[in-house]
């Protein structure tokens, strides 16, 4: 790989045709990871994309950049009722193979950790596939503690997949 700049950003609506491109790779290649379905994903319309990434208080997704390419993405989304407003969600972590050796799994991240004590915050949840070591090493890096597992709660290919459940405290 050449070396090239990176950057972590939240992503605009500009950005949603690149976004859909990377979360379509990241659903076909790995689709025990995602609760999102590529085969139904990759038929919504670019508006439902350009939608999910207008301004919103509750939640934003942060994405990576390489020059003019998109590479990885977060989503972090604060729960909505009143009596977990204080708790949000990192989903949807992603970044490109050729560019996992770039720590930007951990900028990214650390991006949604920034957002979330912006808006004071207490704790950040994530669920992973317990089959996902490299992404429980990264999220263990970051802090995390597993809490709990999901059984069985994603079916990918036939297969049955347990997700551990993740808290950071900020």
């Amino acid at each position: 790989m050449n070396q090239k700049h990176l950057q972590i950003r939240e992503a605009t609506i500009a950005d949603a045709l690149r976004l859909r491109g990377l979360r379509l790779e990241a659903l076909k290649g790995h689709p025990e990871a995602f609760g999102a379905d590529y085969e139904t994903d990759k038929n919504l319309p670019l508006t439902i994309w350009e939608k999910s990434l207008e301004s919103n208080p509750t939640g934003t997704v942060f994405i990576a950049e390489s020059d003019s390419d998109l590479v990885g993405t977060a989503g972090i989304k604060r729960f909505a009722s009143t009596k977990m407003f204080h708790v949000a969600l990192i989903w949807g972590v992603y970044v490109s193979a050729e560019y996992r050796r770039e720590k930007l799994g951990e900028k990214l991240i650390n991006a949604c950790f920034d957002w979330a004590r912006q808006k004071n915050l207490m704790s950040v949840k994530l669920a992973v596939a317990a089959t996902n070591t490299s992404a429980i090493r990264l999220y263990v890096k970051c802090g995390f503690e597993v809490y709990g597992v999901d059984p069985k709660v994603i079916k990918a290919n036939g297969i049955f997949y347990d997700e551990l459940l993740m808290v950071r405290n900020l």
